[in-house]
């Protein structure tokens, strides 16, 4: 029996003496799994913070640049260089939709203006002049506005605003352009909603005589010439003369301009 508790109490000498070396690893790796939680949290503070400040860094450049290029399909601001062309988000989306999706658009033979306002109502016009301009899938990958195009737009505009300021001849063109625009505005009432309803046949309010074909040109020479003419024009000289009247009309307003 004296064995025995001898063995026993020798037993627990040795597990404790086992225990003590782990209760102070685990002392030990206390601390340092702190330690480096700690570290952890203080790489990803500083990686945040070297982000936050890229990006105002990007926005800074973005807005002290100044540079504000137009979509080249409908005119709006463009976003970026996307597919070979610079081009807003909008014409970028329908771009990539058509050509992902495959789609075919009924065809139209009017050539529309495709411009911000209206560069939703045709939908043909509008992807035959992406393609025009010369987008193409196979730019899909381009992505943004590359930096060196973006500095070579940045030395073109400046360039631009130089020439402009050392030419004082452009300058007075450019005023003499805007003093006969807002003149015409002034003088002339004449809209292309007016010109329309006139054109059309809509106009209520003494509507002018338009010519619109043989029938409104013979009659037309019926009612300006002939009554002031005694013995009347041949039938056959009609055309000649009504062609000779417009040519001289066209002379004397050449003249009267330049």
């Amino acid at each position: 029996m004296e064995k025995l508790q001898d063995v026993s109490s020798d037993s627990k000498e040795e597990g404790d003496d086992g225990m003590d070396p782990k209760s102070t690893e685990y002392e030990t790796l206390g601390p340092d799994t702190e330690i480096a939680s700690s570290s952890q949290a203080d790489v990803m503070e500083t990686t945040a913070q070297s982000v936050i400040v890229q990006t105002k860094v990007i926005s800074e450049e973005a807005t002290t640049s100044g540079v504000n290029v137009e979509c080249r399909i409908c005119g709006d601001k463009a976003s970026g260089f996307h597919y070979g062309v610079h081009a807003c988000e909008g014409c970028k989306g329908f771009f990539r939709r058509t050509i992902r999706m495959k789609l075919e658009y009924e065809k139209c033979e009017r050539n529309c203006k495709i411009q911000k306002k209206n560069r939703n109502k045709c939908q043909y016009c509008r992807f035959q002049k992406c393609l025009a301009l010369g987008m193409s899938h196979n730019a899909i990958r381009f992505g943004r506005m590359p930096e060196a195009e973006k500095k070579k737009l940045v030395a073109g505009l400046l360039a631009g605003e130089a020439t402009t300021v050392q030419n004082p001849q452009i300058a007075d063109l450019k005023s003499l352009a805007k003093h006969v625009y807002d003149a015409y505005l002034k003088n002339f009432n004449m809209t292309k909603k007016k010109a329309r309803d006139i054109l059309s046949g809509k106009a209520t309010k003494d509507p002018p005589f338009v010519i619109h074909d043989m029938e409104t040109l013979w009659q037309a020479e019926k009612n300006l010439v002939w009554k002031q003419s005694v013995n009347g024009i041949p039938n056959k000289d009609i055309e000649v003369h009504v062609f000779h009247r417009c040519q001289c009309t066209t002379v004397e307003t050449v003249r009267e301009l330049t």
